[in-house]
């Protein structure tokens, strides 16, 4: 394997690490035995390989379908899947078992950003999902052209974000709402940041009315995270 490669499942790894560790740090603050603690991670992990498993399927679809067929991509993870997808896989689990998964679900709120800002350290140590051309920036490897750096813009700000969902979570705010809020605080620079990022595919930057497809995805995902508050409001009240 690439050694860049390597690091790149390097840091995504050391993203659902951090997760995981983060879980069984706190888990007695809240009451977690290690047994469900452990089954609690299992469950994240299958999860988020869902999410990203499902995310790649409809990004190859979607590309096909806007391109005329002309274009096919072949991605097998988009970790997006991960924020926008995986939550509900994990409460429909909890659900089926009767379990409360208030709790579970802001822990994996504040994994899943975690992950993702290493994800984007991954990315940028391959040269992958890099940045537009410009005059002071960072030469990527794969192209040799000075681009901006926006996956370590992505990276610090869901590292930033990460922080603050832990900070909710010591102070036992927003109790069950966290990966609601996650969702919309990733979503919204994501779209902007978008405005700086290469596309491998004309097509894949403007899918619609001139917005890539990881903007719609962004809209699709800050629109989730609203209904989400407003239905949870709405059930609480």
């Amino acid at each position: 394997m690439d050694k860049y490669l390597a690091f790149y499942y390097g840091f995504i790894g050391l993203g659902f690490l951090f997760g995981t560790a983060y879980l069984f740090s706190v888990r007695k603050k809240y009451d977690i035995k290690k047994k469900e603690a452990l089954l609690s991670a299992l469950t994240g992990l299958c999860a988020s390989l869902f999410g990203a498993i499902l995310m790649a399927y409809l990004y190859n679809e979607i590309i096909l379908f806007a391109s005329g067929g002309e274009v096919q991509a072949a991605s097998r993870f988009r970790l997006f899947g991960i924020l926008l997808f995986s939550p509900f896989l994990i409460k429909g689990m909890y659900a089926i078992a009767k379990k409360d998964v208030d709790v579970q679900l802001d822990l994996y709120a504040v994994g899943t950003v975690a992950a993702l800002g290493f994800a984007k350290i991954g990315c940028f140590s391959y040269g992958c999902c890099y940045g537009i051309v410009c005059e002071h920036g960072i030469v990527n490897r794969l192209t040799l052209q000075t681009v901006f750096p926006v996956q370590l813009a992505e990276a610090f700000f869901c590292f930033a974000l990460a922080g603050v969902l832990m900070w909710f979570m010591h102070r036992k705010k927003c109790v069950g709402l966290l990966f609601p809020i996650a969702q919309i605080a990733y979503s919204v620079p994501r779209f902007f940041l978008e405005f700086l990022r290469h596309y491998d595919f004309a097509v894949e930057g403007d899918i619609f009315l001139q917005l890539s497809v990881w903007q719609w995805f962004s809209v699709l995902t800050i629109l989730v995270g609203i209904l989400w508050l407003v239905f949870a409001k709405k059930k609480r009240a």
